[in-house]
């Protein structure tokens, strides 16, 4: 049976349970989104933050910076929300010239929601952080609801991103899965016809096509890019005809990952109440 994910159905039901967990705050957690760029992608991303958060009831307040922004004011913007806000994103990709590891390690990992930072980053892989990176945790819900077999799978990630490869490379190794972790430019063939998994993060569209995979392979294509000002995925979409499980592009696991963006939010401003 090939399955078609609706990611956009799923978050609908999340946001359905971040609402039930919102009443167990007396003053509700806000999120902080320090924006530098005017890419269609990134744009997307953060118009449906915004939407969400409003959604659900929770305040997005986006701090909007020039993309000539030096390292140092990007850094200063970053302390100064984590002062406002329980939750904060540095919405990627920053400008060049900026140093993009001293702003995303000046964010705390008590308001980490993206866990990009140094430290989110050794506590998940340590298994230790309350939270679980966004894209890790859509293609979770994902496995959850439709009762994909992960441990003891042939895995194959493509692209080594804090956001997608990393943590999905280690997330799929917890569960029990042999990975294989390739780049975007590197001959992954052999491995991509044994695959049972196929996690896709490189940004690259049509990397993958039908001849590439075998017949009944899950796909989960989290490679967002703008291609003649559309969003595309890595996988082409034709792949869906012979995977038993399909994350389109947009409509799969983007709309998961705000989702989680806000689940994760919740749950470090209770971890947080909770060690008070």
């Amino acid at each position: 049976m090939n399955v078609l994910v609706d990611g956009r159905k799923i978050a609908e039901g999340l946001k359905d349970e971040l609402r039930r967990d919102l009443r167990e705050f007396s003053k509700r957690p806000s999120l902080g989104v320090i924006v530098v760029t005017d890419a269609l992608a990134t744009r997307k991303f953060v118009e449906r933050k915004c939407e969400f958060g409003k959604s659900i009831g929770v305040k997005v307040q986006l701090y909007e910076l020039s993309p000539s922004a030096s390292t140092m004011e990007l850094v200063a913007a970053v302390r100064h929300a984590a002062g406002k806000h329980e939750g904060l994103v540095v919405q990627l990709p920053l400008p060049g010239a900026a140093d993009v590891d001293a702003v995303r390690n000046a964010i705390p990992v008590t308001h980490d929601v993206d866990a990009i930072s140094d430290g989110a980053i050794a506590e998940f892989e340590g298994a230790t952080l309350p939270i679980l990176p966004p894209v890790v945790g859509a293609i979770a819900e994902i496995v959850k609801q439709h009762n994909v077999v992960v441990s003891g799978a042939h895995a194959v990630v493509v692209g080594q991103g804090r956001l997608v490869g990393k943590p999905a490379a280690a997330w799929l190794r917890r569960e029990g899965a042999v990975v294989y972790i390739f780049e975007k430019d590197a001959d992954a063939s052999s491995e991509f016809a044994q695959a049972n998994i196929i996690v896709l993060g490189a940004g690259s569209p049509g990397l993958l096509t039908p001849s590439m995979i075998k017949e009944g392979v899950v796909i989960f294509d989290a490679g967002t890019s703008e291609a003649m000002g559309k969003l595309s995925g890595d996988a082409d979409p034709t792949c869906a005809e012979k995977a038993s499980l399909f994350t389109p592009v947009p409509g799969g696991i983007g709309p998961i990952t705000v989702a989680l963006i806000f689940i994760n939010l919740l749950m470090l401003a209770k971890h947080k109440l909770a060690r008070q």
